[in-house]
């Protein structure tokens, strides 16, 4: 060491001295640098511990869903054949509703019959009864000279019947026929009257009162059956 080092070090000595400070002890680089090391590889050594963990969790989770894979084509093809087997009883039902509708329908039978004897005032006659669709076509004659009265008659017992719908109950057409001598004369009209949906279930509970005593039977045996909406 030269002589201007030894002298720097005598003289922090004396310093010390003078201030009463205690000499530095040496420092131990190894020490520190062993230190350093182990606390810098904390961090890395805790994400390689936790990628091994994601990977192991990963791998677990890759195994079970290979096992879980046959179950789960099983599920869905049950799912598959309950919910064709689903529509498959949905549709019968649909068609056994439809024949048990059709079966007790009051649109062409005696019950229809049976109410326009009811309704048919005693002054008219009618001539032809036929059913389009939805609707029922009435053409007949009515006596005069109070052929209109008659016929309006007829139109507000209509409107009243569970048959037909009120609202929608007209009169197509009347005029007063060309008659002969000493032959009355007569108004002959023709009526349209569309059917009531809803009526005509409330009209089941009168099917006998109308005549109708074998649909009232069917009736009776398709609602026990819950066939009958």
């Amino acid at each position: 060491m030269s002589a201007g080092a030894w002298l720097d070090l005598e003289l922090l000595a004396k310093r010390r001295e003078q201030l009463g400070l205690a000499r530095p002890k040496p420092i131990q680089v190894r020490k520190l640098l062993l230190r350093g090391t182990l606390i810098g590889s904390v961090l890395p050594s805790l994400l390689i511990f936790i990628g091994l963990v994601l990977l192991i969790q990963d791998q677990f989770l890759i195994r079970q869903e290979e096992q879980l894979a046959p179950l789960a084509n099983q599920y869905d093809t049950f799912e598959q054949q309950i919910t064709g087997l689903v529509e498959q009883i949905d549709v019968a039902k649909k068609v056994n509703q439809s024949i048990a509708i059709a079966m007790a329908s009051v649109r062409s039978s005696s019950a229809l019959l049976g109410e326009l004897t009811q309704l048919t005032p005693g002054q008219m006659s009618l001539e032809s009864v036929k059913t389009e669709g939805n609707q029922l076509l009435l053409e007949g004659a009515a006596l005069q000279p109070n052929g209109l009265r008659t016929i309006n008659a007829l139109l507000l017992q209509f409107a009243q019947s569970s048959f037909f719908d009120a609202k929608q109950v007209r009169l197509e057409k009347a005029e007063v026929k060309s008659s002969s001598e000493g032959i009355v004369p007569q108004m002959s009209f023709s009526v349209v009257a569309p059917f009531d949906d809803e009526g005509i279930i409330s009209t089941r509970s009168r099917l006998k009162e109308l005549g109708a005593n074998g649909l009232a039977k069917r009736v009776q045996l398709l609602e026990a059956e819950q066939l009958l909406p």
